[in-house]
């Protein structure tokens, strides 16, 4: 429901059912997402039944995956952790880091609660955010690797150094994986790794399944409603209300100026 379908109908145009989520889950697994897979040439049909396959198993109220995940994080979170800096070790995986990212902190990020997620691709991130990690303020940032055994595509390496010479592409960069987790942990920061055996269509269902499992029960644990995110509206709003009322820049300077002084008094 809402301006979308108005236009929509308006234009007699066919709609496909889509249930009632929050778009970071209608997006990944109803027909918002499964139709522009299917036409990009995607084996929806694998995928589906990955989402099945893992969701009969995440579902469970055991010692399951998505129930360890969440359960660390909300330890963690008791302890003041609030940031989930994730690591995805391939661009095979960094759209489903993306909806991970989204997910924890739409979520979760309620009723002055939550965790938020952030990520930069890796091994990048090595070179740019590691430092902090290993040697910054502590008791803040949970990391997490995300890494593919098989890669695909990938390519193997001619090197002059004898132990890089004929090894994949991905193979070392796995090896990277593993020393930095090996790093984190030796530094006393509390870390997760998440390692898919091969980028295929069903693997990335159960990913997903995961994914959206973890923050469920996550948000459980922190008692917050896992499906709404009732703050986004407000931004939207006040960009509506502008565009409608010719609102210039330099008004909306002003206004935003005046909001500050008046709200910030406490904090600074």
């Amino acid at each position: 429901m809402g301006s979308m379908k108005a236009i929509l109908d308006k234009i007699n145009c066919p709609i496909l059912d889509v249930p009632n989520l929050s778009g970071r889950y209608a997006g990944s697994v109803t027909n918002v997402g499964i139709v522009p897979a299917y036409l990009a040439g995607i084996n929806v049909k694998d995928f589906l039944k990955g989402l099945e396959e893992g969701y009969e198993v995440f579902s469970k109220y055991e010692n399951q995956p998505s129930i360890q995940l969440a359960t660390f994080l909300f330890n963690l979170y008791k302890k003041g952790y609030n940031v989930v800096f994730s690591m995805p070790y391939s661009k095979n995986l960094e759209g489903s880091v993306g909806l991970w990212v989204q997910g924890i902190s739409e979520s979760t990020g309620k009723d002055e609660k939550g965790m938020i997620g952030t990520y930069q691709s890796a091994p990048i991130c090595q070179h740019s955010v590691l430092e902090y990690l290993l040697g910054g303020t502590k008791g803040i940032v949970v990391p997490i690797l995300w890494t593919i055994i098989k890669e695909n595509p990938d390519v193997l390496l001619i090197s002059s150094i004898s132990y890089v010479e004929g090894q994949s592409g991905q193979t070392i960069v796995n090896y990277q994986a593993n020393a930095t987790f090996q790093a984190l942990i030796q530094q006393e920061v509390p870390t997760a790794k998440i390692e898919v055996n091969k980028p295929s269509e069903r693997n990335i269902g159960h990913l997903i399944a995961l994914i959206l499992s973890s923050i469920y029960y996550l948000c459980l644990l922190l008692n917050v409603n896992w499906a709404n995110n009732p703050k986004v509206i407000i931004g939207k709003k006040i960009c509506n209300e502008a565009l409608k009322n010719k609102i210039t820049p330099e008004e909306g300077k002003t206004t935003r100026k005046k909001i500050a002084q008046d709200r910030y008094k406490r904090i600074f």
